[in-house]
C-alpha cells in the first residue's frame, strides 16, 4: 500500500493487478499502473514489455505446482483457519456460521 497526495489529500492506494488481466493486457495494465503512481509511460517503456512478452511466450512454460506441505501446511490446518476466518467474519456481520 502507498500514499498518495493528491487535490483531496493523502490517501492509500494499491497500484496492483489481477493476474488474469496482466497475462492477457501486460501493456495496458503496465499503463494503468504508471498512470495510478503518476509516472509517465513512454513508447520505449510499452516497447520493451512487447519485446518482452514476444520473446517469453507463456505456451510451453510447465505448469506450476506446489503442495500443502511444501509450505508446511496441512489439509486440516488450511480447513481449520478457513472455518475459523469465516465464522470471524460471519460474526461480524451478526450472521451464525452454518458450518459450525
Amino acid at each position: 500500500m502507498y500514499q498518495r497526495a493528491g487535490p483531496g489529500g493523502t490517501r492509500d492506494f494499491n497500484p496492483s493487478a489481477k493476474n488474469r488481466d496482466a497475462v492477457s493486457h501486460p501493456v495496458a495494465v503496465v499503463e494503468r499502473i504508471y498512470r495510478r503512481i503518476g509516472m509517465p509511460m513512454t513508447d520505449d517503456a510499452r516497447s520493451r514489455i512487447q519485446t518482452y512478452m514476444n520473446t517469453h511466450p507463456r505456451e510451453g512454460r510447465p505448469k506450476h505446482e506446489y503442495t500443502l506441505e511444501q509450505f508446511g501446511f496441512t489439509q486440516e490446518e488450511i480447513n481449520d483457519w478457513a472455518l475459523r476466518s469465516l465464522d470471524k467474519r460471519l460474526r461480524v456481520i451478526g450472521v451464525p456460521n452454518p458450518l459450525g
